[in-house]
């Protein structure tokens, strides 16, 4: 990895190395591949560094570094009792406080919280995945524990309806024209079919092993169904409510998002560190491609106008961005602990991290080559899901535990500027 325009970490007088805090928060400028990543700080002179010649052999001693930069300020003055440092010991310091000043939070929060939407399930009991149904206005919640669809309206704050008989739903898919909900049903691997009309189930399907989330590719009148632990993908047509074909893969699968722009479907393959293109033209897998340092792929966020994949990496901690023409990853942000899921504000260009450690990391997208971390937002343990609402900004995260004392809810935020 090539770092550019590094705060400075010399010591010209003999004293502790010094580094330069940056005046703006950390922003990672992608260079086209996975071993190339540049890090823009706002620098003063002195940390200017000549990489070419420091970079350019392994065996160059950092005395020499050190000596060329604080010579040209007049500050050096090397003794008989100068230490030399081995290259690849500075590259490593570079890295570890590069890292470390991408952690540093903004200034100020991103996120603001507006209210708290008191939910029927039982306190306590592990939320999962949501959707929006913005024709309606509507947020759609599963409840795994309970098994419930919470149907939420967004311009009031209220629960619509709370649809149950949903075993350890995981997860809703909206299909707008014809007004139904797709639901994952880990509890009994079955995919329920939601008259939104009416608000109760009208159908289910069986299908693989642990039903986990989907995606619709809406020209192709097709639902795609990640069966995670089956490790397959269930394609489903929408206008017969019928299953059309399954995909093997020799991977767990994770989740699974449609690209509009490009008119292909991603998945996830998270035990092997892949993702898998299909079209959904002939339902094929085209191919399967390596997500860099990535380990355990699991969720996923498009920007498909920018051309690019948000991947959590759940083994690591690192959210990884995938270019999706030239496929490869082309950078890899830290994270706290805990990721599952993730969601991309188009208007804001903000991506957000559920993590269950605590935090919902908050990144901000300049342009497709360039992204800023913000801060890692607090919220409590075990805010494992969030939706943002693309029309308002608002975000929405429900909770099970409040300080260890369990809770059924959903809070709402706004998006700070």
């Amino acid at each position: 990895m090539i770092l550019h325009r590094h705060p400075h970490l010399l010591s010209c007088a003999g004293g502790p190395p010094r580094l330069q805090k940056p005046r703006k928060s950390a922003a990672i400028q992608l260079l086209g591949d996975d071993s190339k990543l540049s890090v823009d700080y706002t620098l003063a002179p002195v940390a200017q560094l000549d990489r070419a010649s420091a970079f350019e052999a392994e065996g160059r001693e950092f005395e020499s570094l050190r000596a060329r930069h604080c010579s040209a300020v007049g500050e050096f003055n090397p003794g008989a009792n100068a230490t030399l440092v081995p290259m690849h010991i500075v590259r490593r310091s570079l890295l570890i406080s590069t890292l470390m000043l991408l952690s540093l939070p903004a200034s100020a929060a991103t996120l603001k919280k507006i209210a708290v939407i008191d939910l029927p399930g039982a306190r306590g009991e592990h939320f999962d995945h949501l959707a929006m149904d913005y024709e309606d206005h509507y947020l759609l919640s599963a409840h795994v524990g309970p098994g419930i669809l919470y149907v939420i309206d967004v311009r009031s704050n209220k629960l619509v309806a709370a649809i149950h008989g949903l075993p350890g739903i995981t997860a809703a898919i909206y299909v707008p024209e014809f007004k139904k909900i797709y639901t994952c049903d880990w509890g009994e691997n079955k995919i329920g079919v939601i008259s939104l009309r009416q608000m109760k189930v009208i159908k289910k399907l069986s299908t693989g092993e642990k039903p986990n989330g989907g995606a619709y590719a809406m020209p192709f009148g097709k639902v795609y169904v990640s069966d995670t632990l089956g490790k397959e993908v269930t394609v489903l047509d929408v206008h017969t409510d019928s299953i059309v074909k399954t995909l093997k893969f020799g991977s767990e699968t994770g989740m699974v998002q449609y690209d509009p722009v490009g008119r292909k479907v991603y998945v996830n393959l998270r035990s092997i560190n892949k993702i898998a293109e299909i079209d959904p033209a002939s339902d094929t897998v085209v191919a399967q491609y390596p997500v860099g340092r990535c380990d355990f792929n699991h969720a996923m966020a498009l920007d498909p106008a920018g051309r690019r994949a948000f991947l959590p990496c759940g083994g690591n901690n690192l959210l990884t961005v995938f270019d999706l023409d030239r496929h490869r990853s082309i950078a890899h942000i830290p994270m706290p602990e805990g990721a599952d899921d993730v969601a991309f504000d188009p208007g804001l260009k903000r991506i957000y991290v559920p993590c269950e450690s605590g935090a919902i990391l908050v990144v901000q997208e300049d342009d497709p080559n360039h992204f800023r971390k913000l801060e890692d937002f607090p919220v409590q343990k075990g805010v494992h899901t969030l939706a943002v609402d693309i029309q308002t900004h608002r975000v929405y995260a429900p909770e099970q535990q409040e300080n260890g004392r369990p809770v059924s809810r959903m809070l709402i935020y706004e998006a700070l500027r």
